[in-house]
């Protein structure tokens, strides 16, 4: 396991977190990563890189999907994961319950890969028109914590929204059929509702 932890501190450039690995006598040699739909795992998993590199230390790799940062961890955690990729509040979060995790590679943050999602003819205006409205973010995510930045930003706490705990695909379709008010996501969420459901947005260099 150390081989394979080299090996990807190589590869890898993004904040990745591991659990603690015991060998078992001839227990079959998989590792099992946890990916999103951005970031430099899904790349690796694409181009079949990681598997060629580790086909010679007698490792194969079983790749697992997952929406976002929180539900990964918590694989993570009964041990269906063992190595994986998140934004940096989720490992925060679950290293407050108890998840022993380990970090091994990360990168500088990406501030413009958040973003807060309104429908285009809304009548918010700014992020203080939130009071009283629905905001759908997953909980424990990156964007939870990008949520919790803008309101304090403009004088709020969640005490004074209606936040809606959605992952991505379940806030789309709210937003899409106006269950919500407002959505807060990352990319390649963000960028693709910006682009195919014509909302505005707000970004950190903008709040």
């Amino acid at each position: 396991m150390q081989a394979f932890l080299q090996c990807v501190q190589r590869l890898a450039s993004i904040l990745i977190c591991a659990l603690p690995v015991y060998a078992v006598a001839d227990a079959p040699k998989i590792v099992h990563i946890g990916y999103q739909k951005s970031g430099f795992l899904l790349l690796v998993r694409s181009e079949g890189t990681l598997e060629k590199r580790l086909e010679p230390l007698g490792y194969a790799v079983e790749w697992h999907e997952f929406t976002s940062g929180p539900p990964l961890l918590e694989a993570m955690n009964s041990g269906a994961v063992d190595f994986g990729h998140s934004g940096q509040p989720p490992p925060v979060f679950a290293q407050s319950n108890g998840v022993p995790l380990v970090y091994v590679a990360t990168t500088e943050s990406s501030p413009d890969s958040s973003g807060l999602l309104v429908p285009q003819n809304a009548p918010l205006k700014t992020v203080a028109d939130l009071k009283g409205k629905r905001l759908a973010f997953a909980r424990g995510s990156s964007s939870h914590f990008f949520a919790a930045q803008l309101l304090g930003q403009a004088g709020l706490t969640f005490a004074d929204i209606k936040p809606i705990y959605l992952q991505p695909s379940e806030a789309r379709a709210a937003f899409q059929s106006g269950a919500i008010d407002a959505w807060a996501v990352w990319d390649p969420y963000f960028a693709a509702a910006e682009l195919q459901l014509n909302a505005r947005t707000w970004q950190p260099e903008r709040a």
